[in-house]
């Protein structure tokens, strides 16, 4: 049987100029990241933001400095370390100490409440001695940049685009933030003549797993890449820490039953003329996380009877459809 001839094969018998010259690729091409390399328009700092946060800053070291010999001891350190916690917590959860640009808490409010407290201080606890307020005069002059700060960013401002959209960071972990700073403040008060509350065993331990849950807090508000650590490893310290914190909080309160050296407590609290501001603050702090963690929990039950809710119902409607 002869063997067919091959056809010959479409355009063999053209010359090269009959050829296209140009090809188009069907891979579509790499995609460049957007980023501040590629050209991608950065949105600006708003000034208003940066005053604030700024003053706010400013505020936050003159409360943690020394205020002098002439501070009134009724109610002070409680005010001063009250005012640090939030002052820290707003410029972790939207000043410029955020990780993304998130809605900045309204900081005027600080801004008068820092004025209000040095100004008292200058006028009532001073006394004589003017420069023994330096604590309050940088709480002043921050304070006074808080206040200022729509004056002094809000042209600049106005020239600016309308900002993005911005981040919504955790609620839960952003609470949970604010009560440990509570308890951080609450710590750091004097808590007798000579001691502070960290500076018994106790105090020690609950120092540790209140910056461990600082630290956790942090995480989960911006849901950092660190998560699986906190949600995996840190579920213990979530329920000791406020337990903790309660305990070395009524031992302080406690304390100021027996002014004396005498007893147990008075042996792990060491020096005279003890003060309640350092242990109220801690108590409300470890209530306010506390009441966080049962109403997170809570919610969570709910979330978990709703999703087995919708799987039955789901279910049901497939059997139903099977037998139809």
């Amino acid at each position: 049987m002869p063997l067919s001839t091959p056809k010959p094969m479409p355009n063999t018998n053209q010359p090269p100029e009959a050829f296209p010259t140009q090809f188009q690729s069907l891979e579509s091409p790499p995609t460049t990241p957007k980023g501040p390399l590629s050209g991608a328009v950065v949105e600006p700092i708003r000034s208003v933001q940066s005053w604030a946060s700024f003053g706010l800053l400013i505020g936050l070291a003159g409360l943690m400095g020394s205020w002098g010999d002439g501070e009134p001891q009724a109610w002070w350190p409680l005010l001063r370390g009250g005012l640090a916690a939030f002052i820290g917590w707003t410029l972790l959860r939207g000043g410029l100490g955020a990780v993304k640009r998130a809605e900045m808490p309204k900081s005027s409010a600080l801004g008068g409440a820092l004025l209000v407290v040095s100004c008292a201080f200058l006028a009532l606890g001073a006394g004589e001695d003017f420069m023994s307020g330096g604590g309050a005069l940088l709480a002043l002059f921050g304070g006074l940049l808080v206040v200022a700060a729509p004056s002094l960013g809000g042209k600049k401002d106005a020239k600016l685009p309308p900002p993005g959209p911005r981040v919504s960071v955790d609620s839960q972990f952003s609470k949970t933030l604010l009560a440990y700073l509570l308890i951080l403040g609450g710590l750091l008060v004097p808590w007798t003549d000579t001691e502070t509350g960290v500076d018994s065993m106790l105090g020690v331990v609950t120092l540790m797993l209140a910056l461990l849950m600082v630290w956790a807090a942090w995480v989960g508000m911006w849901k950092m890449w660190q998560m699986p650590v906190v949600t995996g490893k840190l579920g213990l310290v979530l329920f000791l820490a406020p337990i903790e914190a309660m305990i070395l909080a009524m031992m302080g309160l406690l304390r100021t039953k027996s002014p004396d050296n005498e007893g147990l407590i008075a042996n792990a609290i060491q020096g005279q003329n003890p003060q309640l501001d350092g242990p109220l603050l801690v108590l409300a702090g470890s209530l306010f996380s506390f009441y966080l963690l049962f109403s997170g929990a809570k919610e969570a039950v709910e979330i978990n009877k709703q999703k087995k809710a919708e799987e039955v119902a789901a279910r049901k409607a497939a059997r139903n459809d099977r037998k139809k």
